[in-house]
């Protein structure tokens, strides 16, 4: 009888502290710090853009990439250019100075600069791209990491982009991120349930925190 209360009094302490190392796991309250990826815009720097405009999509953002080229009869006297928006959203090509990119589309740009350096080369044609866009998931997903922004998304679609929920899932508080530092704490079960939409724009992070157990 001896004998078996000590077995009973060594499996209750090591369930114990099995059961302290699984609580101090699903304590997890506040997402880890995001790995940087080329392309996604930080916090500190996005604070006066837009986030629920029709036209976010379409307009360049802090941290986007600027992607321009030159093109003229015979050999360009200006090699193509690349920069990504800085936090004041200035790019600077050469040889006209800084300009303000955030805010316009690729289109508006293109004109601006074409108007710019007309004057100081006849017949050069200037294209302006904006790079590969990205929202990035973290947390107890089964693929975290950056994924490719295709198109108008939301919470919903970019969970299932990453893979879907892993079993640990603290699926009704799901953290979105904007670029500018707004953060939102969104249910999935009940956007699920009710067909709410909270859309994902470039650059937006999403982080999916660890349920309790027990």
């Amino acid at each position: 009888m001896k004998r078996l209360r000590t077995v009973a009094a060594r499996l209750a302490a090591v369930f114990g502290i099995l059961a302290i190392v699984v609580w101090v796991a699903g304590c997890q309250t506040e997402p880890p710090p995001f790995v940087d990826v080329p392309g996604l815009p930080t916090a500190a720097g996005g604070g006066s853009e837009p986030m629920a405009s029709g036209s976010y999509v379409d307009v360049f953002h802090i941290g986007d990439l600027v992607s321009v080229t030159f093109s003229q009869q015979g050999e360009s006297p200006i090699t193509p250019y690349e920069e990504r928006i800085k936090e004041d959203g200035t790019i600077t090509p050469p040889h006209i100075g800084t300009i303000m990119a955030v805010g316009k589309k690729p289109g508006e740009l293109q004109k601006e600069l074409q108007e710019k350096y007309d004057k100081f080369y006849k017949h050069l044609t200037v294209t302006v791209k904006a790079g590969d866009r990205y929202f990035y998931v973290d947390g107890e997903v089964n693929r975290r990491g950056p994924e490719p922004y295709l198109g108008q998304t939301d919470i919903i679609k970019a969970i299932s982009a990453s893979g879907g929920f892993t079993d640990f899932a603290k699926k009704t508080k799901v953290n979105l991120i904007h670029p500018n530092g707004k953060k939102e704490i969104i249910n999935y079960n009940k956007a699920m349930e009710e067909n709410l939409y909270f859309p994902v724009y470039p650059g937006d992070k999403i982080w999916v925190p660890r349920r309790f157990l027990f």
